[in-house]
């Protein structure tokens, strides 16, 4: 059975099917399926979902008139195969015949909604991608004076490190002011040099 969107089991109020074969042999199923909105006509070509069709519900005598035509698409004239009671309210105080019906009413529109509960497709999680090794950090010298330098260091995260060395002095995450965090980090080094002046 193919995957049409999902109509809600507890949407649908009615459905019929109709089953046969085309001119060429194929097999050729036509669902109408009313739901509390719409009428849906659902086209299957040797189990294979082809087409849809919806209507909104004042537009019942075009879905009908739809349905009447696809039905004169199959070779054989083909009954209708299963049509889905509507679900009735019991009394409060019924008598046990009315009763038994209710419960054989009942029990034909569960048996119904289980059918096309289990030709709803089941949506499963996006798997997610798996990652290819870490590709190691570059590193960029902004500034070098001595032995004291600033370099852009760039990998999983982007960030500032003052050194002195190889020694990492101090380190500054780059953000969107990656400018002022660079600067900054330059005016603390040459504050930092022998004769520099605070």
């Amino acid at each position: 059975m193919a995957a049409f969107k999902n109509i809600s089991p507890a949407r649908i109020v009615t459905q019929r099917s109709i089953e046969g074969l085309t001119e060429t042999g194929a097999s050729l199923r036509f669902d109408l399926i009313e739901t509390t909105k719409h009428l849906v006509i659902q086209r299957y070509e040797d189990g294979v979902g082809i087409s849809t069709t919806t209507f909104l519900a004042p537009a019942r005598d075009r879905a009908e008139e739809a349905f009447a035509v696809a039905v004169q698409m199959l070779t054989p004239p083909a009954p209708v195969l299963a049509e889905a009671a509507p679900v009735v309210a019991a009394p409060v105080a019924a008598p046990v015949a009315d009763l038994a019906e209710v419960i054989a009413s009942v029990a034909t529109v569960i048996t119904v909604v289980a059918e096309v509960a289990t030709a709803t497709p089941v949506v499963t999680a996006p798997v997610a991608r798996p990652r290819g090794p870490n590709r190691p950090d570059t590193e960029i010298e902004v500034w070098c004076e001595g032995d004291l330098k600033v370099v852009m260091v760039q990998g999983r995260t982007y960030h500032y490190d003052l050194r002195r060395g190889e020694d990492t002095i101090e380190k500054v995450p780059a953000t969107r002011a990656w400018r002022a965090e660079r600067q900054s980090l330059i005016d603390k080094a040459s504050r930092m040099l022998p004769g520099a002046t605070a």
